[in-house]
Order: C-alpha cells, then structure tokens, then sequence
C-alpha cells in the first residue's frame, strides 16, 4: 500500500483522474490505519465529483461499494443521478442499492418517483414504487391498478403477488387478497423478509391465525421498513374495565 501511494505521486499516476487518485489515496491510508488521513482523502473525492465524467463516477461508485464504503458511494450515486440520460438512470440505481434494507418508505419513494420519470418503461421500478405507496398506504387505488397489471404479465412472480395482494388488503378485499396465493408453489422459508410480512398479513385478515404465526416466526424484522414491521404487528389489546 506504501508503493501505491509513492506510484501515485509518481510521473505514472499523472494521468488518474483526480477524483480516482483521491479515491486509491484514500484507500491507501485506510488500509494503513490512518483514520484521519482516510477522511480528508474522502472530503476530497467529493469536491471533485462534479469535475468528472460518467465513465469515471460509474468507476468510483462501484469501487466505493465494492469495499463496503455505502455511504460514500451513495454520495457518487448521487452526483450521477444529477446528469443526463442513461448516467441519471444508472446514478438513482445505484442510490437505491445504496439504501439498508430497513429504509422507511417514505424516503425512497421520492428517489423511486425519480427512476420512474427517468426510466417510464422500467417496469421493476414501476412495481416497486407501487408496492411503497401501498406501504404508507398512499394513492392506493391507482397503485393497486397498475400492480394488477404488472402481475398479468408475470402471474406467478411473488413480487407481483405481494403487490397486488397488498393492495387488495388495503381496499378491503381480504378474501381477494387470499385467493392470489392459490395454486402457488413457495417455499416461504426461502421467500424475502417483506413477502412473508405480507402474507402474514393477509392470512390474520382472513382468520387464519396459525397460518400467520408460522410464517411470522420466520420473519427477521431487522430486514423490514418500519412501514413493514406495522403489517405484521399485533393490534394492541384493549384494557378490560374494572367493574
């Protein structure tokens, strides 16, 4: 790591990129535990994100995931996603990807609503940004109908499945929310942490309470949006009245 840091000083390192070569400097202090020398490096990338193109953002922001570093390449991400055209679309990819999995609803349907007006024929964003709305739940008529219509081209995606079956939910349909699964093979063991939420959810609106249980004893909450772990809660008790 010391050789790194004497080539990027040398004539050789001349032509990086000067975010690039803050980047690897960065890097080279981590990697030699010096904390505080690794931060201005970091300080420094960013100031010169808005000097370089595309190519080189793209560049940055996977290497910056690639050693677990999200935050900073949620930062790169986002410089991205303030360009043009196909650099826009894969910046708000990235600043999604960027985002723990518990991340309220709320503060990734402004970035969804961005990827869906950059990208209209993206349809896993369209889907996604659905299944959100009916989270918080908001707009849900029309989140509903466009769900139904993602999941007519792919009627056994559990995704979809979720989506639509969400909606029903938050429409009353709990019955219609039920007949969705039918005929369906998963392997709940294996289905994400928000499907199973969903159905849990769905199997105590129709009164199938150990159905929920099971399910529910598979769930790992921390992988749930609070949004998520509201589904799944138990309505609270009602105090009993003494007499």
């Amino acid at each position: 790591w010391k050789e790194v840091s004497r080539m990027l000083d040398s004539p050789a390192g001349a032509g990086i990129p000067d975010a690039v070569r803050h980047l690897f400097l960065a890097r080279v202090a981590l990697m030699n535990g010096n904390q505080s020398g690794a931060e201005e490096e970091w300080r420094n990338v960013g100031g010169a994100l808005h000097l370089e193109k595309p190519a080189t953002l793209a560049y940055i922001a996977g290497y910056e995931e690639h050693i677990g570093a999200v935050d900073r390449a949620a930062r790169t991400y986002r410089e991205m996603a303030q360009r043009e055209g196909a650099t826009r679309v894969l910046g708000l990819i990235g600043l999604i990807r960027c985002q723990p999995h518990n991340t309220p609803a709320v503060q990734l349907i402004p970035i969804y609503e961005e990827l869906v007006s950059a990208a209209p024929t993206m349809t896993d964003a369209r889907g996604d940004l659905c299944y959100l709305k009916l989270l918080i739940p908001d707009d849900v008529e029309e989140s509903l109908k466009t769900s139904e219509k993602l999941l007519e081209t792919q009627p056994n995606n559990l995704v979809r499945i979720s989506a639509v079956a969400l909606g029903k939910l938050r429409t009353g349909d709990s019955k219609g929310a039920l007949d969705l699964y039918k005929g369906k093979l998963i392997d709940w063991s294996a289905a994400p942490e928000p499907w199973k939420g969903v159905r849990v959810a769905v199997l105590r609106a129709n009164n199938d309470f150990d159905g929920a249980a099971k399910i529910l004893a598979m769930i790992d909450r921390k992988n749930l949006r609070p949004e998520e772990v509201a589904l799944i809660a138990l309505p609270a008790q009602k105090k009993k009245l003494k007499p």
